[in-house]
């Protein structure tokens, strides 16, 4: 698998760079009419795609336009999108043709989102990362996906609602991460994990879906600063598990003929790790609060098949964390699911010994880990159908 130094993700974000310090350096503040005169960047797109043999770097800007409708202060204003194109040998002369384009300043404080196709990702992002760490102007909370889809058509997707992509894209995960499906990844996020070496981390895939909107489709799993796998979105359970607050999903049960079907939210989760003769283990203790949610048939249960049920969906639950944890060892060799945080928490010297020694990923890879899942029974709109021994 080719390395990818993380030595260029910001160049999706360098224009934040440069235009931000710009502004400020020519301006000194905004008001009202200054923001009137400049398009506002809601997202930045960036790809590299392979011309006969040579790069052909690909730069999308998505701007949100303010104009004020007739005269005088109180007049309503009118809004619009427009999308600026660059396209060069270098990241450096297609960001100039794309600048050639604009009437006005970019404003970039309200930016919602940064896009990097996949290919982009592998030629490297790092030293663009740590360019942004003290630029001025460039949300560090903006949020951060990587696309498998080609910049020309996931362009031409539908935000929802109308609003612009980069927006929508936000809302999106936002929603997701709230109702405890997703997880969300901003800028900030990526500048703390440059801090270590050997230390994985996942960015959401935004992809364009059958009915030409934008979908969430799994998480791309990045190990150090390489992009070297994918988690398809009907196997991220476990992955939310481990990194989510607020993860829940639905299990099925099986008892006496009949299908019930539960709703597990995560209710609490603790990780303790222990460092013992070079040997790292971590105990994970994930608790679940289940809810009764559906039925095929119309059929009561008591004390006992509960417990038989909710044991099916201990395994289910643990069956998908541990594919999860097992993928990052034995397939990826990779803390892409945050343990160092643990590790590093309860044991600093040994952590920043093995950090700077690069030994940190070996160590992982040969942990033990140990992962009890429990649950417990909440009432639902189904507590009709439970009948306590």
């Amino acid at each position: 698998m080719k390395k990818f130094s993380f030595k260029n993700i910001y160049k999706a974000i360098k224009l934040a760079a440069l235009f931000c310090t710009a502004a400020v350096l020519c301006t000194g503040c905004w008001d009202s009419s200054d923001i009137q005169n400049t398009d506002i960047a809601m997202s930045a797109f960036v790809d590299v795609k392979n011309q006969n043999g040579e790069p052909r770097y690909e730069i999308y800007i998505e701007t949100a336009k303010t104009k004020s409708v007739g005269g005088g202060e109180e007049n309503g204003k009118q809004q619009g999108s427009a999308s600026l194109l660059g396209i060069g040998r270098t990241f450096e002369e297609a960001y100039l043709k794309l600048s050639e384009q604009m009437d006005n300043p970019l404003f970039w404080s309200a930016s919602r989102a940064v896009v990097m196709g996949e290919n982009f990702c592998k030629r490297g992002i790092e030293a663009e990362l740590n360019r942004m760490r003290g630029t001025q102007g460039t949300r560090k909370n903006m949020c951060v996906f990587v696309t498998r889809t080609d910049l020309k058509k996931l362009m031409r997707s539908k935000p929802v609602d109308n609003e612009y992509m980069g927006a929508s894209m936000e809302s999106k995960i936002n929603n997701m991460e709230a109702s405890g499906l997703g997880q969300k990844v901003v800028l900030q996020d990526l500048l703390e994990t440059l801090e270590y070496k050997d230390i994985g981390f996942v960015v959401p895939t935004i992809v364009q879906s059958t009915d030409k909107h934008l979908a969430v489709d799994g998480y791309e799993i990045f190990d150090g600063t390489a992009a070297v796998g994918h988690i398809p979105s009907e196997r991220v359970n476990g992955l939310i598990y481990l990194l989510s607050k607020n993860a829940n999903f639905n299990y099925p049960a099986d008892l006496n003929g009949n299908r019930y079907y539960f709703k597990a939210q995560l209710g609490g989760r603790s990780v303790k790790a222990s460092y013992i003769n070079g040997e790292l283990t971590f105990d994970i203790n994930i608790k679940l609060n289940c809810s009764l949610y559906y039925a095929d048939k119309y059929k009561e249960f008591n004390t006992d098949d509960l417990n038989k049920m909710l044991a099916n969906v201990n395994e289910l639950a643990g069956r998908d964390i541990k594919d999860i944890i097992t993928a990052s060892q034995e397939k990826f060799h990779c803390d892409y699911l945050g343990f160092y945080k643990y590790f590093k928490r309860q044991y600093e010297e040994e952590f920043k010994d093995l950090n700077v020694n690069g030994g940190y990923k070996d160590a992982y890879t040969k942990a033990k880990i140990n992962l009890t899942v429990n649950s417990d029974y909440i009432s639902s709109e189904m507590q009709n159908l439970y009948r306590a021994n």
